[in-house]
C-alpha cells in the first residue's frame, strides 16, 4: 500500500512539474505561477529535510552484543514452584483422633403395644483412633505426597508454557517499539503528503489539475491518514520500553540448529510423564486399602436403675467391589506418551523453519540497508543545484520517496526478524535453565523489603542481618534520622555489604508534598542521606492520606510528578540510586513521569481486593511502567502462612511481574519457617 502510494504520488508529481513547463503555462498569470513555483519550494525543503534528518539517524552504530541484552528472555514468567509438604515429627500430629458423641431417648408408650426397651435414655462419648484407611495418618501422609507429586508435574508441564509466554511479552514490547518507530515516518510522511495535496488544489484552481485528479490526490492522503491512525490505535496508551540499539546494531547469527540439545525440554516431559504413572499406581492403592478405627466410649443409660461403664471395640470396613477411573488415567498418560515420540521431530522442525526464515529476513534488510547508500548519493547529487534558476525537485522528490518507502519496508522487516529471534533463542535457551532448584526447595529467592526504625532500633545487627539472609534479601531500605545510632547504622552498612546486600535510605515523609516547594525540604534529606554515606534513596510519600487528596488528586500529581523528577535529577548528579513506593491507586500521570525518569517503582499491594483484583487494578499502571521498573510489594500480614505467600508469587509472576518486595521486616520476623 505504502509503496504504490509513493509511486503513483511522486509520478503524479512529475507530471504536474512537467504541465508547469508546458505551453499550458501561458495561461496561468504570473501570480499564480509564483504561488506554485513558492509552494513547490516548501515541499522541497520539508521533504529534504526529513530525509537528512533519517539519514542522520542511519550513520548511528551499535554494538550487536546488544541484541543478547535487550533480547534475552528475561524472568516475566517464572516457572512454578513446587510447595512440599511437611510433615510435623510430633507423635501427637501423627495420630488422627476423633471425638465422638452420641445421645438417644426412647418415648414411651411406643408405637407398638408390646414394644419393649431396657432404657429411657443412653448417651456416649469417647475417642475413635483412625488406625487405617481413610482420615488415617497414613492416608493423610499418601494424599499429601500425591498432592506433591501432582506439583511436581504442574511445575515441569510449566517450563515450556512460560517461558513462551515470557518470549510473548516480549514479543509484544518489541513489536511496540517498531511500530511506534513506523509512526514517526508515517507521520513525516503525512504532512509531506498534506502539503502536496494542498498543491494539487492550488494546480486545480489554474486549470493544471481536473477533478479526477485532486480526487486520486485526496485519496493517496486519505489512506495515508488511515495508516497513521492505525498505527496510532496499534501502539496504543502507554510508555514502552527503549530498544533503539535494534535500529543500528549488526543482527546476529544464530546458533545452528543442530548444536541444540533438545534433551532438557523431552527429560521434564519424560519425568512428568514417570510421576503421573506414580500417581495413578498410588490412587488404586487408596481405592482398595482397609479401613480400621479403634474406639473408646464412656457409657451413661438412664432405666428403672441408672448405670455407666466403659467399652472399646473397632470398626472394620474392606472394599470388594470399586468404582475406578484407572482405564481413562492410563488412557491419558498413553496419549501423552504417544505425544512425547513425536515431540523431538516436531521441535527440531520449528527450529529449521524458523532458522530460514530468519536468514531471509536478515538478507532482505542487507539489501535494504545497502539500497539506503544508493539513495544517499543520489539525493546528495540531485540537490547539488538547488539554487540554480533551472533546478527541478521532481529527481529530488523521487529518490525521497523511494528512500522514506525503504526505511518503512526496513522498520516492518526488522520487526519480524526480532520476532523469530526471540521465538528461536527461547528453543535454544531453554537447555541452559537450571534443572529447578525450587522444585525441591520451597523458598522465596531474592526480594527487596523495608526496614523501619523502630525494629532497627530494638534489634542487634547480626540478628537483623541473619533475618534477611533467612529471607534471601538482596536490598533493604532502612528508616533512619538524624536521631539513628549512626554507629550502628554504619556498622549494619559494613555487614550488609559483606553478605552482599544492598542497604538504601528509606525516607518516608509525607510533608513534602503538602506544598509545591516541598523539593526544598527534601533536597536537604537527600544531601543528609548521602552524608550517611548510603548509596541510594527510597521515597515513601503518600499525599492520598490528606483529608483534601480525592478533591485535589491532579494537584497531588503534580506535586509527585515535581518532587520525582527532582529527586532523580539531583541523585544522577550525585551517583545515587532511586526508588520510589507508590499506592494502586497512582494517577498515570505521575507513573508516566516515573517511566520517562527511569526510576524503579514500587506498588504497595494492600487492600482487601483479590489478588487478580489487584492485578487488573494496576495493569495500565504496570504497562506505562514497563515491567524492568516495577516491583510488586506483599504485605506479610495478609497472609496466613509462608506457603500462601509462595502461592500468591506465583501468581504474580504469572502476570508478568518481574520483581518482588515484602512489607516489612519486622512482619517477616518468625513468619518464614
Amino acid at each position: 500500500m505504502m509503496r504504490k502510494t509513493i509511486l503513483t504520488l511522486l509520478f503524479l508529481n512529475f507530471f504536474c512539474f512537467f504541465l508547469a513547463q508546458s505551453t499550458k503555462a501561458s495561461n496561468i498569470n504570473s501570480s499564480g505561477l509564483k504561488i506554485l513555483v513558492s509552494e513547490y519550494k516548501i515541499i522541497y525543503k520539508k521533504i529534504k529535510g526529513t530525509v537528512e534528518s533519517l539519514l542522520a539517524q542511519k550513520g548511528q552504530h551499535s554494538n550487536s552484543e546488544d541484541w543478547n541484552l535487550i533480547l534475552k528472555s528475561d524472568k516475566s514468567f517464572a516457572p512454578l514452584k513446587s510447595t512440599k509438604s511437611e510433615e510435623k515429627k510430633d507423635i501427637f500430629k501423627k495420630i488422627r483422633l476423633n471425638w465422638i458423641s452420641d445421645m438417644a431417648y426412647n418415648f414411651k408408650p411406643g408405637i407398638l403395644d408390646d414394644e419393649f426397651f431396657l432404657y429411657r435414655a443412653r448417651i456416649s462419648t469417647g475417642i475413635d483412633w483412625l488406625a487405617l484407611g481413610e482420615g488415617s495418618y497414613k492416608n493423610s501422609y499418601t494424599r499429601n505426597a500425591l498432592v506433591d507429586k501432582q506439583n511436581e508435574v504442574d511445575v515441569l508441564e510449566n517450563i515450556l508454557q512460560k517461558s513462551q509466554l515470557s518470549t510473548k511479552s516480549k514479543q509484544i514490547e518489541v513489536q511496540r517499539f517498531f511500530d511506534n518507530e513506523k509512526l514517526k515516518v508515517v507521520s513525516m510522511y503525512y504532512d509531506i503528503l498534506e502539503k502536496l495535496y494542498h498543491f494539487n488544489t492550488l494546480e486545480k484552481e489554474q486549470g493544471l489539475f481536473n477533478d479526477a485528479e485532486l480526487a486520486l490526490s485526496k485519496h493517496q492522503l486519505d489512506k495515508i491518514s488511515i495508516e497513521k491512525k492505525y498505527l496510532e490505535t496499534k501502539y496504543g496508551y502507554g510508555s514502552f520500553q527503549n530498544y533503539t540499539s535494534l535500529l543500528y546494531s549488526e543482527m546476529p547469527d544464530l546458533p545452528a540448529v543442530e548444536s541444540i540439545d533438545l534433551n532438557y525440554i523431552l527429560k521434564t516431559k519424560e519425568l512428568s510423564l514417570q510421576l503421573q504413572k506414580d500417581m495413578l499406581k498410588e490412587k488404586e492403592k487408596t481405592r482398595k486399602q482397609l479401613d480400621v478405627r479403634l474406639k473408646f466410649r464412656y457409657n451413661y443409660y438412664v432405666a428403672e436403675k441408672n448405670w455407666n461403664f466403659a467399652s472399646v471395640g473397632a470398626t472394620i470396613n474392606l472394599p470388594i467391589t470399586s468404582e475406578s477411573t484407572k482405564k481413562a488415567d492410563e488412557y491419558m498418560i498413553n496419549a501423552k506418551a504417544d505425544e512425547l515420540k513425536d515431540m523431538r521431530v516436531l521441535y527440531k522442525n520449528t527450529l529449521y523453519d524458523l532458522y530460514r526464515e530468519y536468514y531471509e529476513a536478515k538478507k532482505e534488510i542487507e539489501i535494504m540497508e545497502n539500497k539506503v547508500n544508493y539513495f544517499q548519493a543520489s539525493l546528495s547529487l540531485k540537490s547539488a543545484d538547488e539554487n540554480s534558476d533551472t533546478f527541478s525537485p521532481a529527481g529530488y522528490l523521487k529518490d525521497a520517496g523511494g528512500f522514506m518507502e525503504n526505511e518503512l519496508s526496513i522498520l516492518e522487516k526488522k520487526a519480524d526478524l526480532c520476532d523469530k529471534y526471540l521465538t528461536y533463542m527461547m528453543y535454544a535457551n531453554n537447555q541452559n535453565q537450571e534443572k529447578m532448584t525450587t522444585m525441591t526447595n520451597p523458598d522465596n529467592v531474592g526480594k527487596d523489603t523495608y526496614l523501619w526504625s523502630s525494629f532497627f532500633n530494638n534489634n542487634t545487627n547480626t540478628y537483623l542481618i541473619d533475618l534477611l539472609n533467612h529471607w534471601h534479601i538482596t536490598r533493604v531500605y532502612v528508616s533512619a534520622g538524624s536521631s539513628t545510632n549512626q554507629t550502628k547504622l554504619a556498622d549494619f552498612r559494613s555487614l550488609a555489604q559483606t553478605n552482599n546486600i544492598q542497604a538504601y535510605r528509606l525516607i518516608g515523609e509525607n510533608s513534602y508534598a503538602a506544598t509545591d516547594s516541598g523539593f526544598v525540604s527534601l533536597q536537604n534529606a537527600l544531601i543528609a542521606t548521602k552524608n550517611m554515606g548510603f548509596e541510594g534513596v527510597h521515597l515513601d510519600i503518600e499525599p492520598h492520606v490528606f483529608p483534601d487528596y480525592k478533591d485535589n488528586v491532579e494537584l497531588y500529581a503534580q506535586r509527585l510528578i515535581n518532587l520525582y523528577t527532582s529527586s532523580k535529577a539531583w541523585c544522577d548528579l550525585n551517583n545515587m540510586h532511586l526508588s520510589v513506593s507508590v499506592p494502586m491507586h497512582l494517577p498515570l500521570s505521575v507513573a508516566t513521569a516515573l517511566s520517562q525518569n527511569n526510576i524503579l517503582t514500587y506498588i504497595m499491594a494492600y487492600d482487601s481486593l483479590s489478588l487478580d483484583k489487584k492485578l487488573n487494578k494496576t495493569a495500565d499502571m504496570r504497562t506505562i511502567l514497563g515491567s524492568s521498573n516495577v516491583v510488586w510489594v506483599f504485605r506479610i500480614n495478609d497472609f496466613t502462612d509462608f506457603n500462601a505467600l509462595l502461592s500468591a508469587e506465583t501468581t504474580v509472576t504469572g502476570a508478568g511481574v518481574t520483581q518482588i518486595g515484602y512489607y516489612d521486616l519486622s512482619q517477616m520476623n518468625l513468619f518464614k519457617p
